[in-house]
């Protein structure tokens, strides 16, 4: 039988992380720092955040929740729909959004919710396809390739196909991990959509959400809409929304320094994975011609 005072190994990293942010800061920031459960998402001021819906604990334990409708049938949910409206401000102002880095082709920003979540918006246009962006985010093996700040991305052993991602923090923070439901919905008009969804309250009730030396990040939600470039360039034009909150409470300032630290640095290996993905295609005057006849 576990002794009373035998703290659990995730309360004990969170400790770490804590006290690390005081010294950070040089003053005490919080006191008790507890594991992110699975309830409604809310800012300060008590107000529901969006798409907090998707953080009910399903009833069905381990198995992903389903959304198959009539067969045959194609009826986008409110995250697809979501999704690809993103397309439609690209390059224009976005409410409440602050910009925090800017290059040719992309901006991303952010958008405080609390103390501890945020939206990130990243949009921009890549130079490769439609598809060959939607490889980049949904080949594991390709992204092990690229993303320096990927730990591990692999299926969740009797998740009902959840994904576990684990993310590399500057030490001396302690990795995050999120688990998330992807699904890809491709949509008439061409665009194509990828939602990942918190699978953190289900798998918790399996005792599945757990990783060593990582903490976990329960609240997630990542839309992510492409579609064909409508300049005809063959490029692809991509928005990616995400809303994320931290375990523990971080003030902007200091959000804004690891940000600076490492997100730059993040999307040069994005476009470098592009470039590298478009390479793969053969150039048309290298295409094998058919032998000329006699």
């Amino acid at each position: 039988r576990r002794a009373m005072d035998d703290p659990p190994l995730e309360a004990i990293v969170l400790l770490l992380d804590l006290v690390v942010v005081v010294a950070l800061l040089i003053r005490v920031m919080a006191t008790n720092a507890t594991r992110c459960e699975a309830a409604p998402l809310r800012g300060e001021g008590g107000q529901q955040l969006p798409w907090s819906r998707a953080l009910a604990p399903s009833d069905s334990k381990c198995m992903a929740p389903s959304a198959v409708g009539d067969e045959g049938a194609f009826a986008p949910s409110l995250d697809v729909l979501e999704a690809a409206a993103l397309l439609g401000g690209l390059g224009l102002p976005r409410g409440g959004f602050e910009l925090v880095l800017e290059q040719t082709g992309l901006r991303f920003l952010r958008k405080p919710l609390s103390s501890s979540a945020n939206q990130f918006l990243t949009e921009g246009i890549a130079e490769c396809t439609d598809a060959e962006f939607l490889e980049l985010w949904t080949d594991a093996t390709f992204r092990h390739e690229w993303d320096a700040g990927l730990a591990s991305l692999a299926p969740v052993a009797g998740g009902g196909g959840a994904l576990c991602h684990v993310v590399k923090y500057p030490y001396p923070l302690s990795n995050r991990h999120y688990l998330y439901d992807r699904s890809v919905h491709a949509l008439p008009n061409g665009t194509t959509v990828i939602i990942c969804a918190t699978a953190a309250p289900r798998l918790a009730q399996c005792g599945l959400e757990r990783v060593p030396g990582s903490v976990l990040c329960a609240h997630f939600h990542s839309l992510t809409a492409m579609r064909p470039a409508r300049d005809g360039s063959g490029r692809c034009e991509y928005a990616m929304l995400t809303l994320d909150q931290q375990p523990l409470p971080l003030p902007g300032f200091l959000l804004d320094l690891l940000l600076n630290r490492t997100y730059p640095a993040y999307m040069a290996s994005v476009q470098d994975a592009v470039r590298r993905i478009a390479g793969r295609r053969l150039p048309a005057s290298a295409a094998v011609q058919p032998p000329a006849r006699p």
